[in-house]
């Protein structure tokens, strides 16, 4: 199954998100001058997990780590972690998504450029 951690998100939290976002980490958050692709519900922060047990699969890190280890071409990693991110990534691709650089969690649908920042309150 997919666990979805994040999805569509206002440009005002983006803002707070950047705000207490310590500088050398700052390449992890969207800068809010120019809005992240959750601004404008083209992005999605998944997993995958066990729908018998409901546990998540090995992967290479948790939700928002901000180590090399996040980076979808790691290879520092355990095979099992490997196999599901790559899994989890040749799905998405199938799907018109393209994973983040920084985050193997993170997808773009592909089309994003074409839609607007927002800031809908949720």
């Amino acid at each position: 199954g997919i666990k979805v951690w994040d999805a569509y998100r206002p440009l005002a939290v983006t803002q707070k998100m950047w705000d207490i976002t310590p500088d050398d980490k700052k390449s992890f958050v969207a800068n809010p001058s120019i809005g992240s692709v959750h601004n404008k519900g083209c992005a999605v922060d998944i997993t995958l997990y066990d729908l018998a047990s409901g546990k998540e699969l090995d992967m290479p890190t948790s939700f928002d780590d901000f180590t090399e280890k996040a980076y979808p071409n790691c290879q520092d990693l355990s095979e099992e972690a490997i196999k599901n991110r790559d899994l989890l990534i040749t799905i998405m691709a199938k799907h018109n998504f393209e994973v983040h650089p920084n985050e193997w969690w993170h997808f773009n649908w592909h089309k994003h450029q074409n839609f607007p920042l927002l800031n809908f309150p949720l």
